[in-house]
């Protein structure tokens, strides 16, 4: 799942650079530097422990309570590749349930 975050975030920021005009490009490539350089740096060492409670963590998540109901373009990005994997599982499961159906059909009309 980590891999296709990445993917998709690597495709908007080529669909972006790409939208971006000429007289802009220079600002975007700066800034996009900066934002690799800042990717690269060493995390510290007390980074993976929480240092807030969780309802701050849910506050700092959600700028307003608009962001429940209109997530931004990388909360939108992350849901559509959680529910396409399980969109995919239960696609799968339909197929199967439907082989099981006929195959239990097929058993019927055949007796």
């Amino acid at each position: 799942e980590c891999l296709r975050i990445v993917v998709a975030s690597a495709t908007l920021d080529a669909f972006y650079k790409n939208a971006v005009k000429e007289d802009f490009l220079p600002t975007f490539e700066s800034v996009e530097a900066k934002r690799q350089e800042l990717l690269r740096a060493a995390l510290p060492k007390d980074a993976a422990m929480l240092q807030r409670s969780i309802f701050q963590q849910f506050w700092l998540s959600h700028i307003s309570w608009g962001d429940l109901w209109q997530p931004s373009p990388k909360q939108r990005v992350i849901n559509a590749v959680r529910t396409g994997s399980r969109e995919l599982g239960f696609r799968q499961h339909r197929h199967e349930t439907f082989d099981d159906l006929a195959m239990l059909h097929r058993a019927a009309m055949g007796t």
